[in-house]
């Protein structure tokens, strides 16, 4: 399936090329090409074929025509685009749906068979993520105990430092919980960094029988949990960046409206405003699932009964993807926006790119 050329457009290869990693996106090709010569010569990669390591990989979600012509669970899908040459973007390229009929075969005409299996597993397992924030993504990669380079995770050292932080503030004392008589602090704050940093084992027993978890279904709660307070980082983030962004959105909405007539300012006044709505709730709804963790979470250390807080993590799963998905559209559309009216970014927006770029927003948030 091509991808036509849409010249300087915001939805361009070229301008996902430009903008750079995000929440939604995987920029295989830019993370690639700032790497340093020696760290791409020597450094693991994410996939074995060269093609899929200079591709982009999206989160998106379906319209609803797109949703009815495929046969998938969820319209939130993984979206591979293999450019036909990363020197000249506007020629567009092919792009596969993971898990969409005949995806695999579709993969194979666009890449070949280098790395066939492996690259496919490694696919599949992305596309169980809600997002891709580097944070979740390295962790994602310890699990599956896979080690691609760091450049592949981009993540400001102050942010590294301010999460395990943050981890181990709300870990603390379920963890000295676990360890009983020993529970020193400088014991407590390397279990924290074990449950924040590798895979899980037998040095996380002790916590794992006072939550009472069974030991196949414990990795995937630990994974989900780091989620949770990931994304509780994430929204306490968006608590300045949000309104930021919303209120350059209506000046800039206004700005770009005077020059078109009457019809065409309403209807992009009208879109602004649905995109605005959607972030907003699905900030709350985040934050509602996020409260659920903390009610549990007290309950657990307080009254030192692990039934409430078990539960809720070994439920974790799908709420940690529903939250993924809200807060990913979210952050994505933040950084997209930001990246697309800074001096970096394609042009100063006028009507058409505010109606191309909202478009794409809505596509995001599922409105379309």
């Amino acid at each position: 399936m091509a991808i036509q050329k849409s010249g300087d457009g915001v939805r361009s290869l070229r301008n996902l090329m430009r903008a750079g990693s995000t929440s939604r996106l995987i920029n295989l090709i830019k993370l690639n090409s700032d790497a340093s010569p020696l760290e791409h010569a020597r450094a693991p990669k994410m996939f074995v074929n060269q093609r899929l390591e200079r591709s982009f990989i999206l989160k998106h979600t379906l319209r609803s025509d797109e949703a009815d012509s495929l046969d998938l669970p969820s319209r939130n899908i993984t979206k591979l685009i293999i450019p036909f040459d990363v020197e000249n973007l506007s020629g567009g390229g092919r792009y596969v749906i993971v898990g969409a009929p005949g995806w695999q075969s579709e993969l194979t005409l666009a890449c070949g068979t280098s790395g066939r299996d492996q690259d496919v597993a490694t696919l599949r397992h992305l596309d169980r993520l809600p997002s891709f924030d580097p944070f979740l993504l390295r962790g994602w990669f310890e699990i599956l105990n896979q080690h691609p380079s760091d450049h592949y995770f981009q993540v400001p050292a102050s942010d590294w430092k301010d999460i395990h932080a943050m981890s181990l503030r709300e870990m603390s004392e379920l963890v000295a919980l676990s360890l009983g008589s020993v529970a020193t602090d400088g014991a407590v704050d390397i279990l924290v960094r074990k449950m924040m940093n590798v895979r899980c084992g037998a040095e996380l027993a002790g916590l794992r029988n006072t939550l009472q978890i069974e030991e196949s279904k414990f990795e995937e709660c630990m994974f989900c949990w780091r989620g949770f307070l990931f994304y509780k980082w994430m929204l306490a983030r968006m608590k300045s960046s949000l309104p930021t962004c919303l209120t350059d959105m209506s000046k800039r909405t206004a700005s770009a409206g005077a020059a078109a007539n009457r019809d065409r300012r309403l209807a992009l006044e009208k879109i602004r405003v649905l995109i605005t709505r959607k972030m907003i709730s699905s900030c709350d709804e985040a934050a509602r699932t996020l409260k659920e963790y903390d009610e549990a979470y007290k309950l657990l250390v307080a009254a030192r009964n692990p039934g409430l807080f078990r539960d809720f993590l070994l439920g974790s799963p799908a709420k940690f993807v529903d939250i993924g998905q809200c807060l990913g559209s979210v952050m994505h559309i933040i950084q997209f926006w930001a990246f697309n009216t800074s001096n970096q970014g394609a042009r100063r927006q006028g009507y058409e790119d505010l109606e191309h770029l909202f478009k794409d927003f809505a596509d995001s948030l599922g409105l379309l």
